[in-house]
């Protein structure tokens, strides 16, 4: 599990990745290689940020109501199950933010007050009621759990100007123990420190890796990690030195940490100045460790296979590497030539290739936006990001939107409500044939829910007495979707139909797609065949089963815009795979 908020490099750096080009600029267009669904999570009415995801799926943040003053007061989100839950403040506390959520459902963050400052939250499974986790300090802040329930943060001590990591054991939510409380003094030299991500150790449970950043006086942050059993380890020192080897001699001026998985990757950004140029850039890096992790810091003369830095190069941009899931698929940023800030995916499971890519081709978005930065990535490659739609406030672009990215390759995804939703399922109806995919456009979903697509082949004996033909009596495509949500008005289906199984000399555009709608078969309305892509499209009010024919004769296209009845009754063989 990776845990991964309250950076401070996401406030020191917000400029830069997003940019401050003027409004216009043009989007590139996603490629035909469109991988994940994409739905828009909504928000309280200003922007909202998606913070952390866990393994089923559920997502915290905060959104900002542009009501409660100029900038607006954070408010703690969850995502689940398509809808956008506000978690409520505490007590009379002005403003919450939620930063990280385990797969129990605890969920941690902080909330803050004019007078009694702020406090470290906790919430019990499911997320249920806020509570104080610890309150003996002027300020706390939760930044992260893992899935043993440990909590990482920073506080300041009553008194004190300066903030500390800490680590808090097991916390329970409605009780506090100070004695279970580590307080993570900074690195030698600097001042304060902040404690931001937190992993299940898988070399030893009772021994989790804590991922943070030191900062010196100037606010130079320097990445650290800590574990019960070696205290502090500068892990910026062993970035100065895998860094100058990569790069022939270039000065590591800072780093981070942004992720620490449970296969023990250190996720973060650094920042490098070069060596012929005295220009500084900053690349993203994904850390292995096998092992003790202690052992590789103080020996940095192991062989170079037990572990290694991977700095993420898209041409000469600035890369940040946000988070990663135990399979080192990694996202981020980058800033592409225009200075606009874009997300970014190391993933070539997900993708189908090795190097860092452009989030944004795998997507397709409204015209005129675009996915500015990837926030967190779970173990199914379920990605959170935020995107932006030209908005420009104080002269800044800036991400006003949080969006769930799921693989097309998942059977089932979830629908929120709104209009003109899209959802890719099986493959999708990209280019190239054999996909057996459907796109669904909703016009409007009234109550969100989820939308599931089984493809299955069939044959002339499947529907016997249907009126309609297959074009291949022995090869016919079939879809079966179901959909628990509510929809108003109708829905645009677009199948990825296998050309391979139409008959040699076949005319595609004889295709048409028939519908059993309250045991009648329907010849759907306003269909159009794409045989270059290989794709039908058609609009329906309702789901179930979908069945690639062949227009009777002599029905032409004008009949297919009447939606013509062919059957009165449903005749299937019990064995047939569409019910």
């Amino acid at each position: 599990m990776m845990r991964h908020r309250g950076n401070v490099l996401s406030m020191r750096c917000c400029a830069a990745v997003l940019g401050a080009a003027a409004v216009g600029l043009a989007v590139q267009a996603a490629s035909a290689d469109v991988l994940f669904n994409v739905v828009n999570m909504g928000g309280f009415g200003g922007q909202t940020v998606p913070d952390a995801i866990n393994n089923n799926g559920e997502v915290v943040g905060s959104s900002f109501d542009p009501s409660l003053g100029v900038s607006g007061q954070g408010r703690a989100f969850l995502y689940a199950y398509g809808q956008m839950l506000d978690l409520g403040s505490y007590f009379d506390r002005t403003q919450h933010r939620a930063f990280d959520i385990n797969d129990s459902g605890q969920v941690v963050g902080f909330a803050s007050h004019q007078v009694h400052g702020t406090s470290s939250l906790l919430t019990d499974s499911a997320g249920g009621d806020w509570t104080l986790i610890h309150n003996g300090y002027s300020n706390s802040i939760g930044r992260g759990i893992n899935e043993a329930g440990w909590v990482v943060g920073n506080v300041t001590p009553v008194g004190d100007t300066n903030y500390y990591a800490y680590v808090h054991r097991n916390p329970t939510a409605g009780s506090y123990n100070p004695a279970d409380v580590t307080v993570i003094n900074p690195l030698p030299g600097d001042v304060r420190s902040q404690a931001v991500a937190i992993n299940v150790n898988p070399h030893n449970a009772n021994a989790p890796i804590v991922g943070g950043v030191s900062l010196d006086s100037n606010n130079d942050q320097h990445a650290f990690i800590w574990t019960p059993d070696h205290g502090t380890l500068n892990l910026h020192a062993e970035l100065v030195n895998r860094a100058a080897s990569i790069t022939g001699g270039d000065e590591l001026l800072w780093s981070t940490v942004n992720a620490v998985t449970d296969a023990n990757r250190i996720v973060g950004t650094i920042a490098l100045k070069d060596a012929d140029t005295d220009e500084t850039y900053l690349r993203g890096y994904n850390y292995r460790f096998s092992g003790d992790v202690a052992v590789k810091l103080d020996d940095p003369t192991l062989p170079s296979g037990t572990f290694g830095l991977h700095s993420f190069f898209l041409a000469d941009n600035n890369t940040f590497a946000n988070d990663a899931n135990t399979s080192a698929h990694t996202v981020g940023s980058f800033i592409d030539d225009d200075g606009i800030g874009r997300a970014m995916i190391h993933a070539n499971t997900l993708i189908g290739q090795v190097a860092p890519a452009d989030l944004n081709d795998y997507v397709e978005l409204p015209d005129g936006w675009w996915l500015s930065t990837a926030t967190g990535i779970n173990e199914s490659g379920q990605i959170i990001a935020r995107a932006a739609d030209g908005t420009v406030e104080f002269g800044q672009l800036v991400s006003n939107h949080a969006m769930l990215l799921t693989p097309i390759t998942l059977p089932t995804s979830p629908v929120g409500t709104g209009e003109n939703v899209t959802i890719r399922l099986s493959g999708g109806a990209e280019a190239g044939g054999g996909s057996n995919g459907v796109t669904i456009l909703f016009n409007n979903v009234e109550s969100p829910g989820e939308v599931h697509v089984n493809y299955a082949p069939i044959d002339a004996d499947t529907y016997p007495d249907a009126p309609f033909i297959l074009p291949n009596p022995d090869s016919g495509q079939a879809w079966n979707i179901a959909f628990d949500g509510e929809l108003t008005g109708h829905a645009t289906l677009t199948f990825a139909y296998d050309p391979d199984l139409l008959p040699d000399e076949f005319d595609p555009t004889l295709l048409a797609i028939y519908h059993l709608e309250d045991e009648q078969w329907l010849l759907l309305e306003n269909q159009f065949v794409d045989p270059l892509n290989h794709t039908i499209t058609a609009e329906t009010s309702s789901f179930s089963p979908f069945v690639l024919g062949v227009i009777p004769e002599p029905t032409s296209a004008a009949l297919l815009a009447a939606g013509t009845l062919v059957l009165l009754r449903r005749h299937a063989r019990t064995s047939a795979p569409i019910v």
